[in-house]
């Protein structure tokens, strides 16, 4: 009877793990890194908030790069061997849920001074775009706008005296040093952003229409125009490559014509003043203008090189940053991206050469790095992959005895138009079981939202399919066929000891509940701040709970009893998602951005005391479960 009481007692000690999706975005998003051709490769920004938008100045010794550390934008310099990391702006702005953070850092030739723009993008529309100057030592100001909106893309002249911007109208305006207004230019417009580029003599030439090409000098006159696209200067002289037809042409800036046609068709970049890399219809070629020989370059949409010959691309599943030099067959592997990298994805970003070197500074950038469903003990001890997936898992639901994890599969993260559907899998880890159909060649099929049925013998979902709406449906957990419930337009649906509850699309969201034995819907609550990213949850006990947002501060309404407001208790501006009771009905977990904008699992308990992060860097992209 002791040994029995015992075991009982242990049974019931055992801690029951937390279930969520993360995507481990902190490693696969937003670290510069310098890589040497001996394999030596140094983290240089040295944060898990999202560090991007590297420079590397003229001078080969500070590297200059944008960073959400902290929850707020800023710029940052470091040394390029690591050392002297500092910040050299104000904080900007805060990180805000579905923002999209965009830089361009541009040094002035003399290595002292930085032009810089930054952008918060929502939605895809341009909130803000404002530039700066900066130095070193921490001088910063803004360049005030001169009549068109949006500094964007700076570029300096090469003796550091004029920088080019373009602005959200799509002209190029042209500045002093100091940001004082000279003159301007109209660029493409129509809100494609045209190309500008100084020459090393101090000459500007922009893509002013689709086709055309005008080049001015220092003073705004011009001097050329003619047709062509995708330009490049020559690193000395006033020398220009340019696509025009099906060729690429060569032309002296002040020239009526062409002194010269390349038999290849692509966008032109040059590798030195007697040696050009072209996007030809099969991968990147160099061609060689002393002898007019071409050699294949790696296949890649990513190619970078230097004076010396240096080549480095992006090739490969998994992607991997490879160092070649022109006339060699070796290459040198510098690093290899994450496996789960999406495919239309580059894992690497604004790869840029060191000066007089062969090293390589870059920026990781898998940017919808794929879930796996994880397991963690609510203290943040016996951390474990469940799924173990190249693909994307997200949506974890534990069944009610703690055994099997229902899921939603995706082939790649964020994919709009792709299959997602049903599995299954051991909570221990194991083979999982696809509960509906995943065939690409199929009609679209979008599942959502898995929850158990109390005698686990039932899975509850949101299935739509490309020629019909959403409806709530049910299937057996083993595989079988699926039932439709009778609810159209609902979603989030979870099931409790006795009904379900879902969300009612509506103009104004509503939490409702469905008794499945008999077909009765009943509303629990509306006009309660819902918006996407609202989360149900049911006790075992059959207390219903769920994520409100009124004032857009995130808050746990538990119905007929207390609200538990998160937003104090969080770094501002963060992003709360999925809802879950503890077994034993005295906590909530959830989801939650910390302080650098990584998604984390958090517990409160039911009083709105003792909130406790339970992971560090693991990039939780929403939702949990816990039984």
């Amino acid at each position: 009877m002791v040994a029995l009481l015992l075991a009982i007692a242990m049974a019931a000690a055992k801690p029951s793990p937390i279930v969520f999706d993360a995507n481990l975005r902190p490693q696969f998003y937003g670290e510069i890194y310098r890589a040497d051709p001996n394999g030596t490769r140094v983290d240089l920004s040295r944060s898990p908030g999202a560090d991007f938008a590297p420079a590397v100045s003229p001078n080969g010794k500070q590297v200059a790069f944008a960073s959400s550390r902290g929850g707020r934008l800023a710029i940052y310099v470091v040394g390029i061997d690591g050392s002297g990391l500092r910040r050299i702006s104000p904080l900007l702005f805060r990180e805000q849920p579905g923002a999209e953070d965009v830089s361009r850092i541009a040094w002035a030739p003399d290595s002292r001074t930085l032009a810089v723009d930054v952008q918060n993008n929502t939605n895809a529309a341009i909130d803000w775009s404002v530039a700066y100057l900066a130095d070193l030592h921490g001088g910063w100001h803004a360049i005030p706008e001169q009549g068109a909106p949006g500094w964007a893309a700076p570029t300096w002249s090469p003796d550091g005296g004029r920088l080019a911007f373009i602005t959200n109208l799509g002209t190029i305006e042209v500045t002093t040093a100091a940001g004082k207004a000279l003159w301007s230019v109209t660029g493409i417009g129509g809100g494609v952003a045209p190309e500008s580029a100084w020459s090393s003599t101090g000459l500007l030439a922009v893509q002013a229409l689709s086709k055309t090409i005008r080049v001015f000098d220092l003073h705004g006159r011009r001097i050329a125009s003619f047709g062509g696209w995708n330009f490049a200067w020559a690193p000395s002289g006033n020398t220009l490559a340019y696509e025009v037809g099906e060729h690429v042409a060569l032309r002296h800036a002040s020239a009526t014509a062409p002194f010269r046609t390349i038999p290849l068709w692509g966008a032109p970049q040059w590798i030195d003043s007697q040696r050009l890399a072209i996007t030809a219809a099969n991968g990147w070629v160099a061609y060689d203008l002393a002898n007019g020989t071409t050699q294949t370059l790696p296949n890649t949409g990513l190619l970078t090189t230097s004076p010396a010959g240096a080549v480095v691309a992006q090739t490969g599943a998994p992607e991997t940053l490879v160092l070649s030099h022109l006339g060699s067959t070796s290459q040198t592997v510098l690093a290899q991206g994450p496996p789960s990298c999406g495919s239309d994805e580059d894992a690497f970003g604004d790869v840029q050469f060191v000066p007089r070197s062969s090293s390589v500074v870059y920026q990781t950038t898998c940017w919808n790095a794929p879930a796996d469903i994880y397991a963690v003990n609510a203290d943040g001890s016996g951390l474990r992959d469940v799924t173990k997936s190249p693909t994307d898992e997200s949506q974890p639901s534990v069944s009610p005895n703690g055994a099997m994890v229902a899921y939603i599969e995706a082939l790649t993260a964020n994919c709009h138009g792709c299959n997602r559907s049903l599995s299954v899998i051991p909570l221990a880890g194991g083979t999982p079981t696809q509960l509906t159909d995943e065939d690409m060649q199929s009609a679209l099929i979008d599942d959502e939202f898995p929850s158990w049925s109390p005698d686990r013998k039932q899975v509850v979902f949101v299935h739509a399919t490309g020629d019909g709406p959403s409806h709530l449906s049910e299937i057996p957990a083993p595989g079988g066929t699926m039932s439709d419930l009778g609810i159209k337009v609902g979603y989030d649906p979870v099931m409790g000891p006795k009904l379900i509850a879902y969300f009612g699309s509506s103009a104004t969201l509503t939490v409702k509940t469905l008794d499945p034995s008999t077909g009765a819907t009943q509303t629990v609550s509306t006009g309660a701040k819902l918006e996407n990213g609202s989360s149900l949850a049911w006790s075992r006990t059959g207390r219903l709970a769920y994520l409100a947002f009124p004032k857009a501060r995130a808050s746990i309404v538990v119905v007929g009893g207390r609200t538990i407001a998160l937003a104090p208790l969080l770094p501002l501006g963060s992003m709360v998602q999925g809802l879950a009771w503890s077994p034993d009905g005295t906590r909530f977990a959830f989801t939650a951005t910390d302080a650098n904008g990584v998604g984390e699992v958090y517990t409160i308990g039911i009083d709105g005391s003792h909130l406790t992060q339970v992971t560090h860097d693991i990039g939780a992209t929403g939702d949990v479960s816990w039984r």
